[in-house]
């Protein structure tokens, strides 16, 4: 009895993936817990947990574009495709009946329906249900809009664009072969497209030159050591702090934020962009920035009580263009005595089975990626041991970022 009623009151989501899809994945797992995530389905991950999801949720989500709370699920659907629509159907409307419920209906309401990996024509599916959904509303005497694009789901822009969260309900409809289930909820959350624009182009002090961490990374890199999502006040430390987006997203997560730097302007930089987040966002957690090299840390250096380390640290010189294997080799040579040097540092000022997250550089080379030469063997010879490796790339870029996740 207890079993079934711990069962009951779980709670089922669907998480929209961002373009990292393994790396979106392995942030909701560090999370939820590995046995969270029950399937994926295209770009969505069922994710079943106590925890109640919410928009604060999503903000410290960096992998993830928007949260969908599951209320209709459906093990044994029909395989007629007309009953099956029907189905469909009865599901989108218990959702727009629970909505017609619970929320304010006075003017217009807008509305999107969202077909993922359904058998048949999504088209043709999406057009029924949004001429469906209309009429229905219609009979409840309610004004809606749809906000589809013609019989096409619709965009994350357009969801967040046009406010719909605050305005109506967007729906979701999965079907997972795999399973042959049947997942419909209503998106609860979106990811804040200004919010990370103001803290990635808007904070006081940017330096294009040495590269620039994008925020949602460096949420997803925090979210990586983070063991239970329900744990704030950590206190994380980054030994190649630069401007500081590493501490800056720590505090918006209500964790404190240590950062160093071999250069004086980068910890005056992180300095006055955390007194610019804090202020603008009203954080409270403290924060603080010291300037020495990494390889030379000690004991007093080092806060007390680290949590976990995460860090970019230096990738090289920005390129433009594909490097030749020569100079490939050179920079990797040089940076492999760095992190050789830093690593073998800072092991003995660590707690046993702290983590590490860092960026390490990859290259672009076309074809293909080149990875970090033996960098399993330099950091086990540091005293680390790797347990995760994920490669975050765009085809522009040249260098690459190899996410490493690593304990003391």
């Amino acid at each position: 009895m207890i079993a079934l009623d711990l069962i009951y009151r779980m709670n089922t989501y669907a998480f929209e993936l961002g373009r990292i899809k393994e790396l979106a994945v392995a942030e909701l797992k560090s999370l939820f817990g590995d046995d969270s995530v029950e399937e994926i389905i295209d770009n969505y991950a069922i994710v079943r947990t106590d925890h109640t999801a919410t928009q604060k949720t999503q903000d410290r989500l960096g992998g993830i574009i928007k949260i969908i709370e599951i209320t209709e699920e459906d093990t044994n659907p029909p395989k007629n495709p007309q009953e099956l629509e029907t189905k469909f159907k009865e599901h989108i409307q218990s959702i727009l009946s629970g909505y017609i419920r619970t929320k304010d209906t006075s003017g217009k309401t807008l509305f999107a329906i969202n077909a993922i990996n359904l058998p048949g024509s999504s088209k043709i599916f999406l057009k029924n249900s949004l001429i469906f959904s209309k009429k229905f509303l219609k009979s409840s005497t309610i004004s809606s809009r749809f906000i589809n694009k013609p019989w096409t789901n619709t965009t994350s822009a357009q969801v967040y664009k046009s406010k719909i969260l605050e305005k109506g309900v967007e729906i979701t409809v999965l079907f997972s072969p795999k399973t042959n289930k049947i997942f419909a909820g209503k998106t609860i959350s979106i990811q804040n497209l200004d919010n990370y624009s103001l803290r990635d182009y808007k904070k006081p002090k940017r330096d294009a030159h040495l590269g620039m961490l994008p925020p949602k990374l460096a949420q997803i890199m925090i979210n990586l050591a983070e063991p239970n999502i329900l744990e704030p006040n950590k206190t994380i430390y980054d030994p190649f702090c630069g401007t500081g987006t590493v501490l800056t997203e720590s505090l918006l997560m209500n964790k404190d934020a240590n950062g160093s730097d071999l250069q004086e302007r980068m910890t005056e930089y992180s300095d006055e962009n955390c007194k610019w987040l804090t202020k603008e966002f009203h954080t409270h957690n403290k924060f603080h920035t010291f300037t020495k090299d990494a390889i030379l840390l000690t004991k007093e250096d080092v806060p007390q009580n680290i949590d976990a380390v995460i860090t970019e640290g230096y990738l090289g010189k920005p390129q433009s263009t594909i490097v030749p294997k020569e100079q490939r080799d050179k920079i990797f040579g040089e940076l492999g005595e760095l992190h050789k040097g830093w690593l073998t540092n800072i092991h003995p000022l660590l707690t046993p089975g702290t983590p590490i997250i860092m960026c390490l550089t990859a290259f672009n080379i076309g074809h293909d990626i080149e990875h970090f030469p033996e960098f399993e063997q330099l950091a086990k010879k540091a005293g680390f041991k790797i347990l995760q490796t994920f490669t975050y790339s765009r085809k522009d870029q040249m260098i690459v970022r190899d996410i490493i996740v690593m304990v003391s």
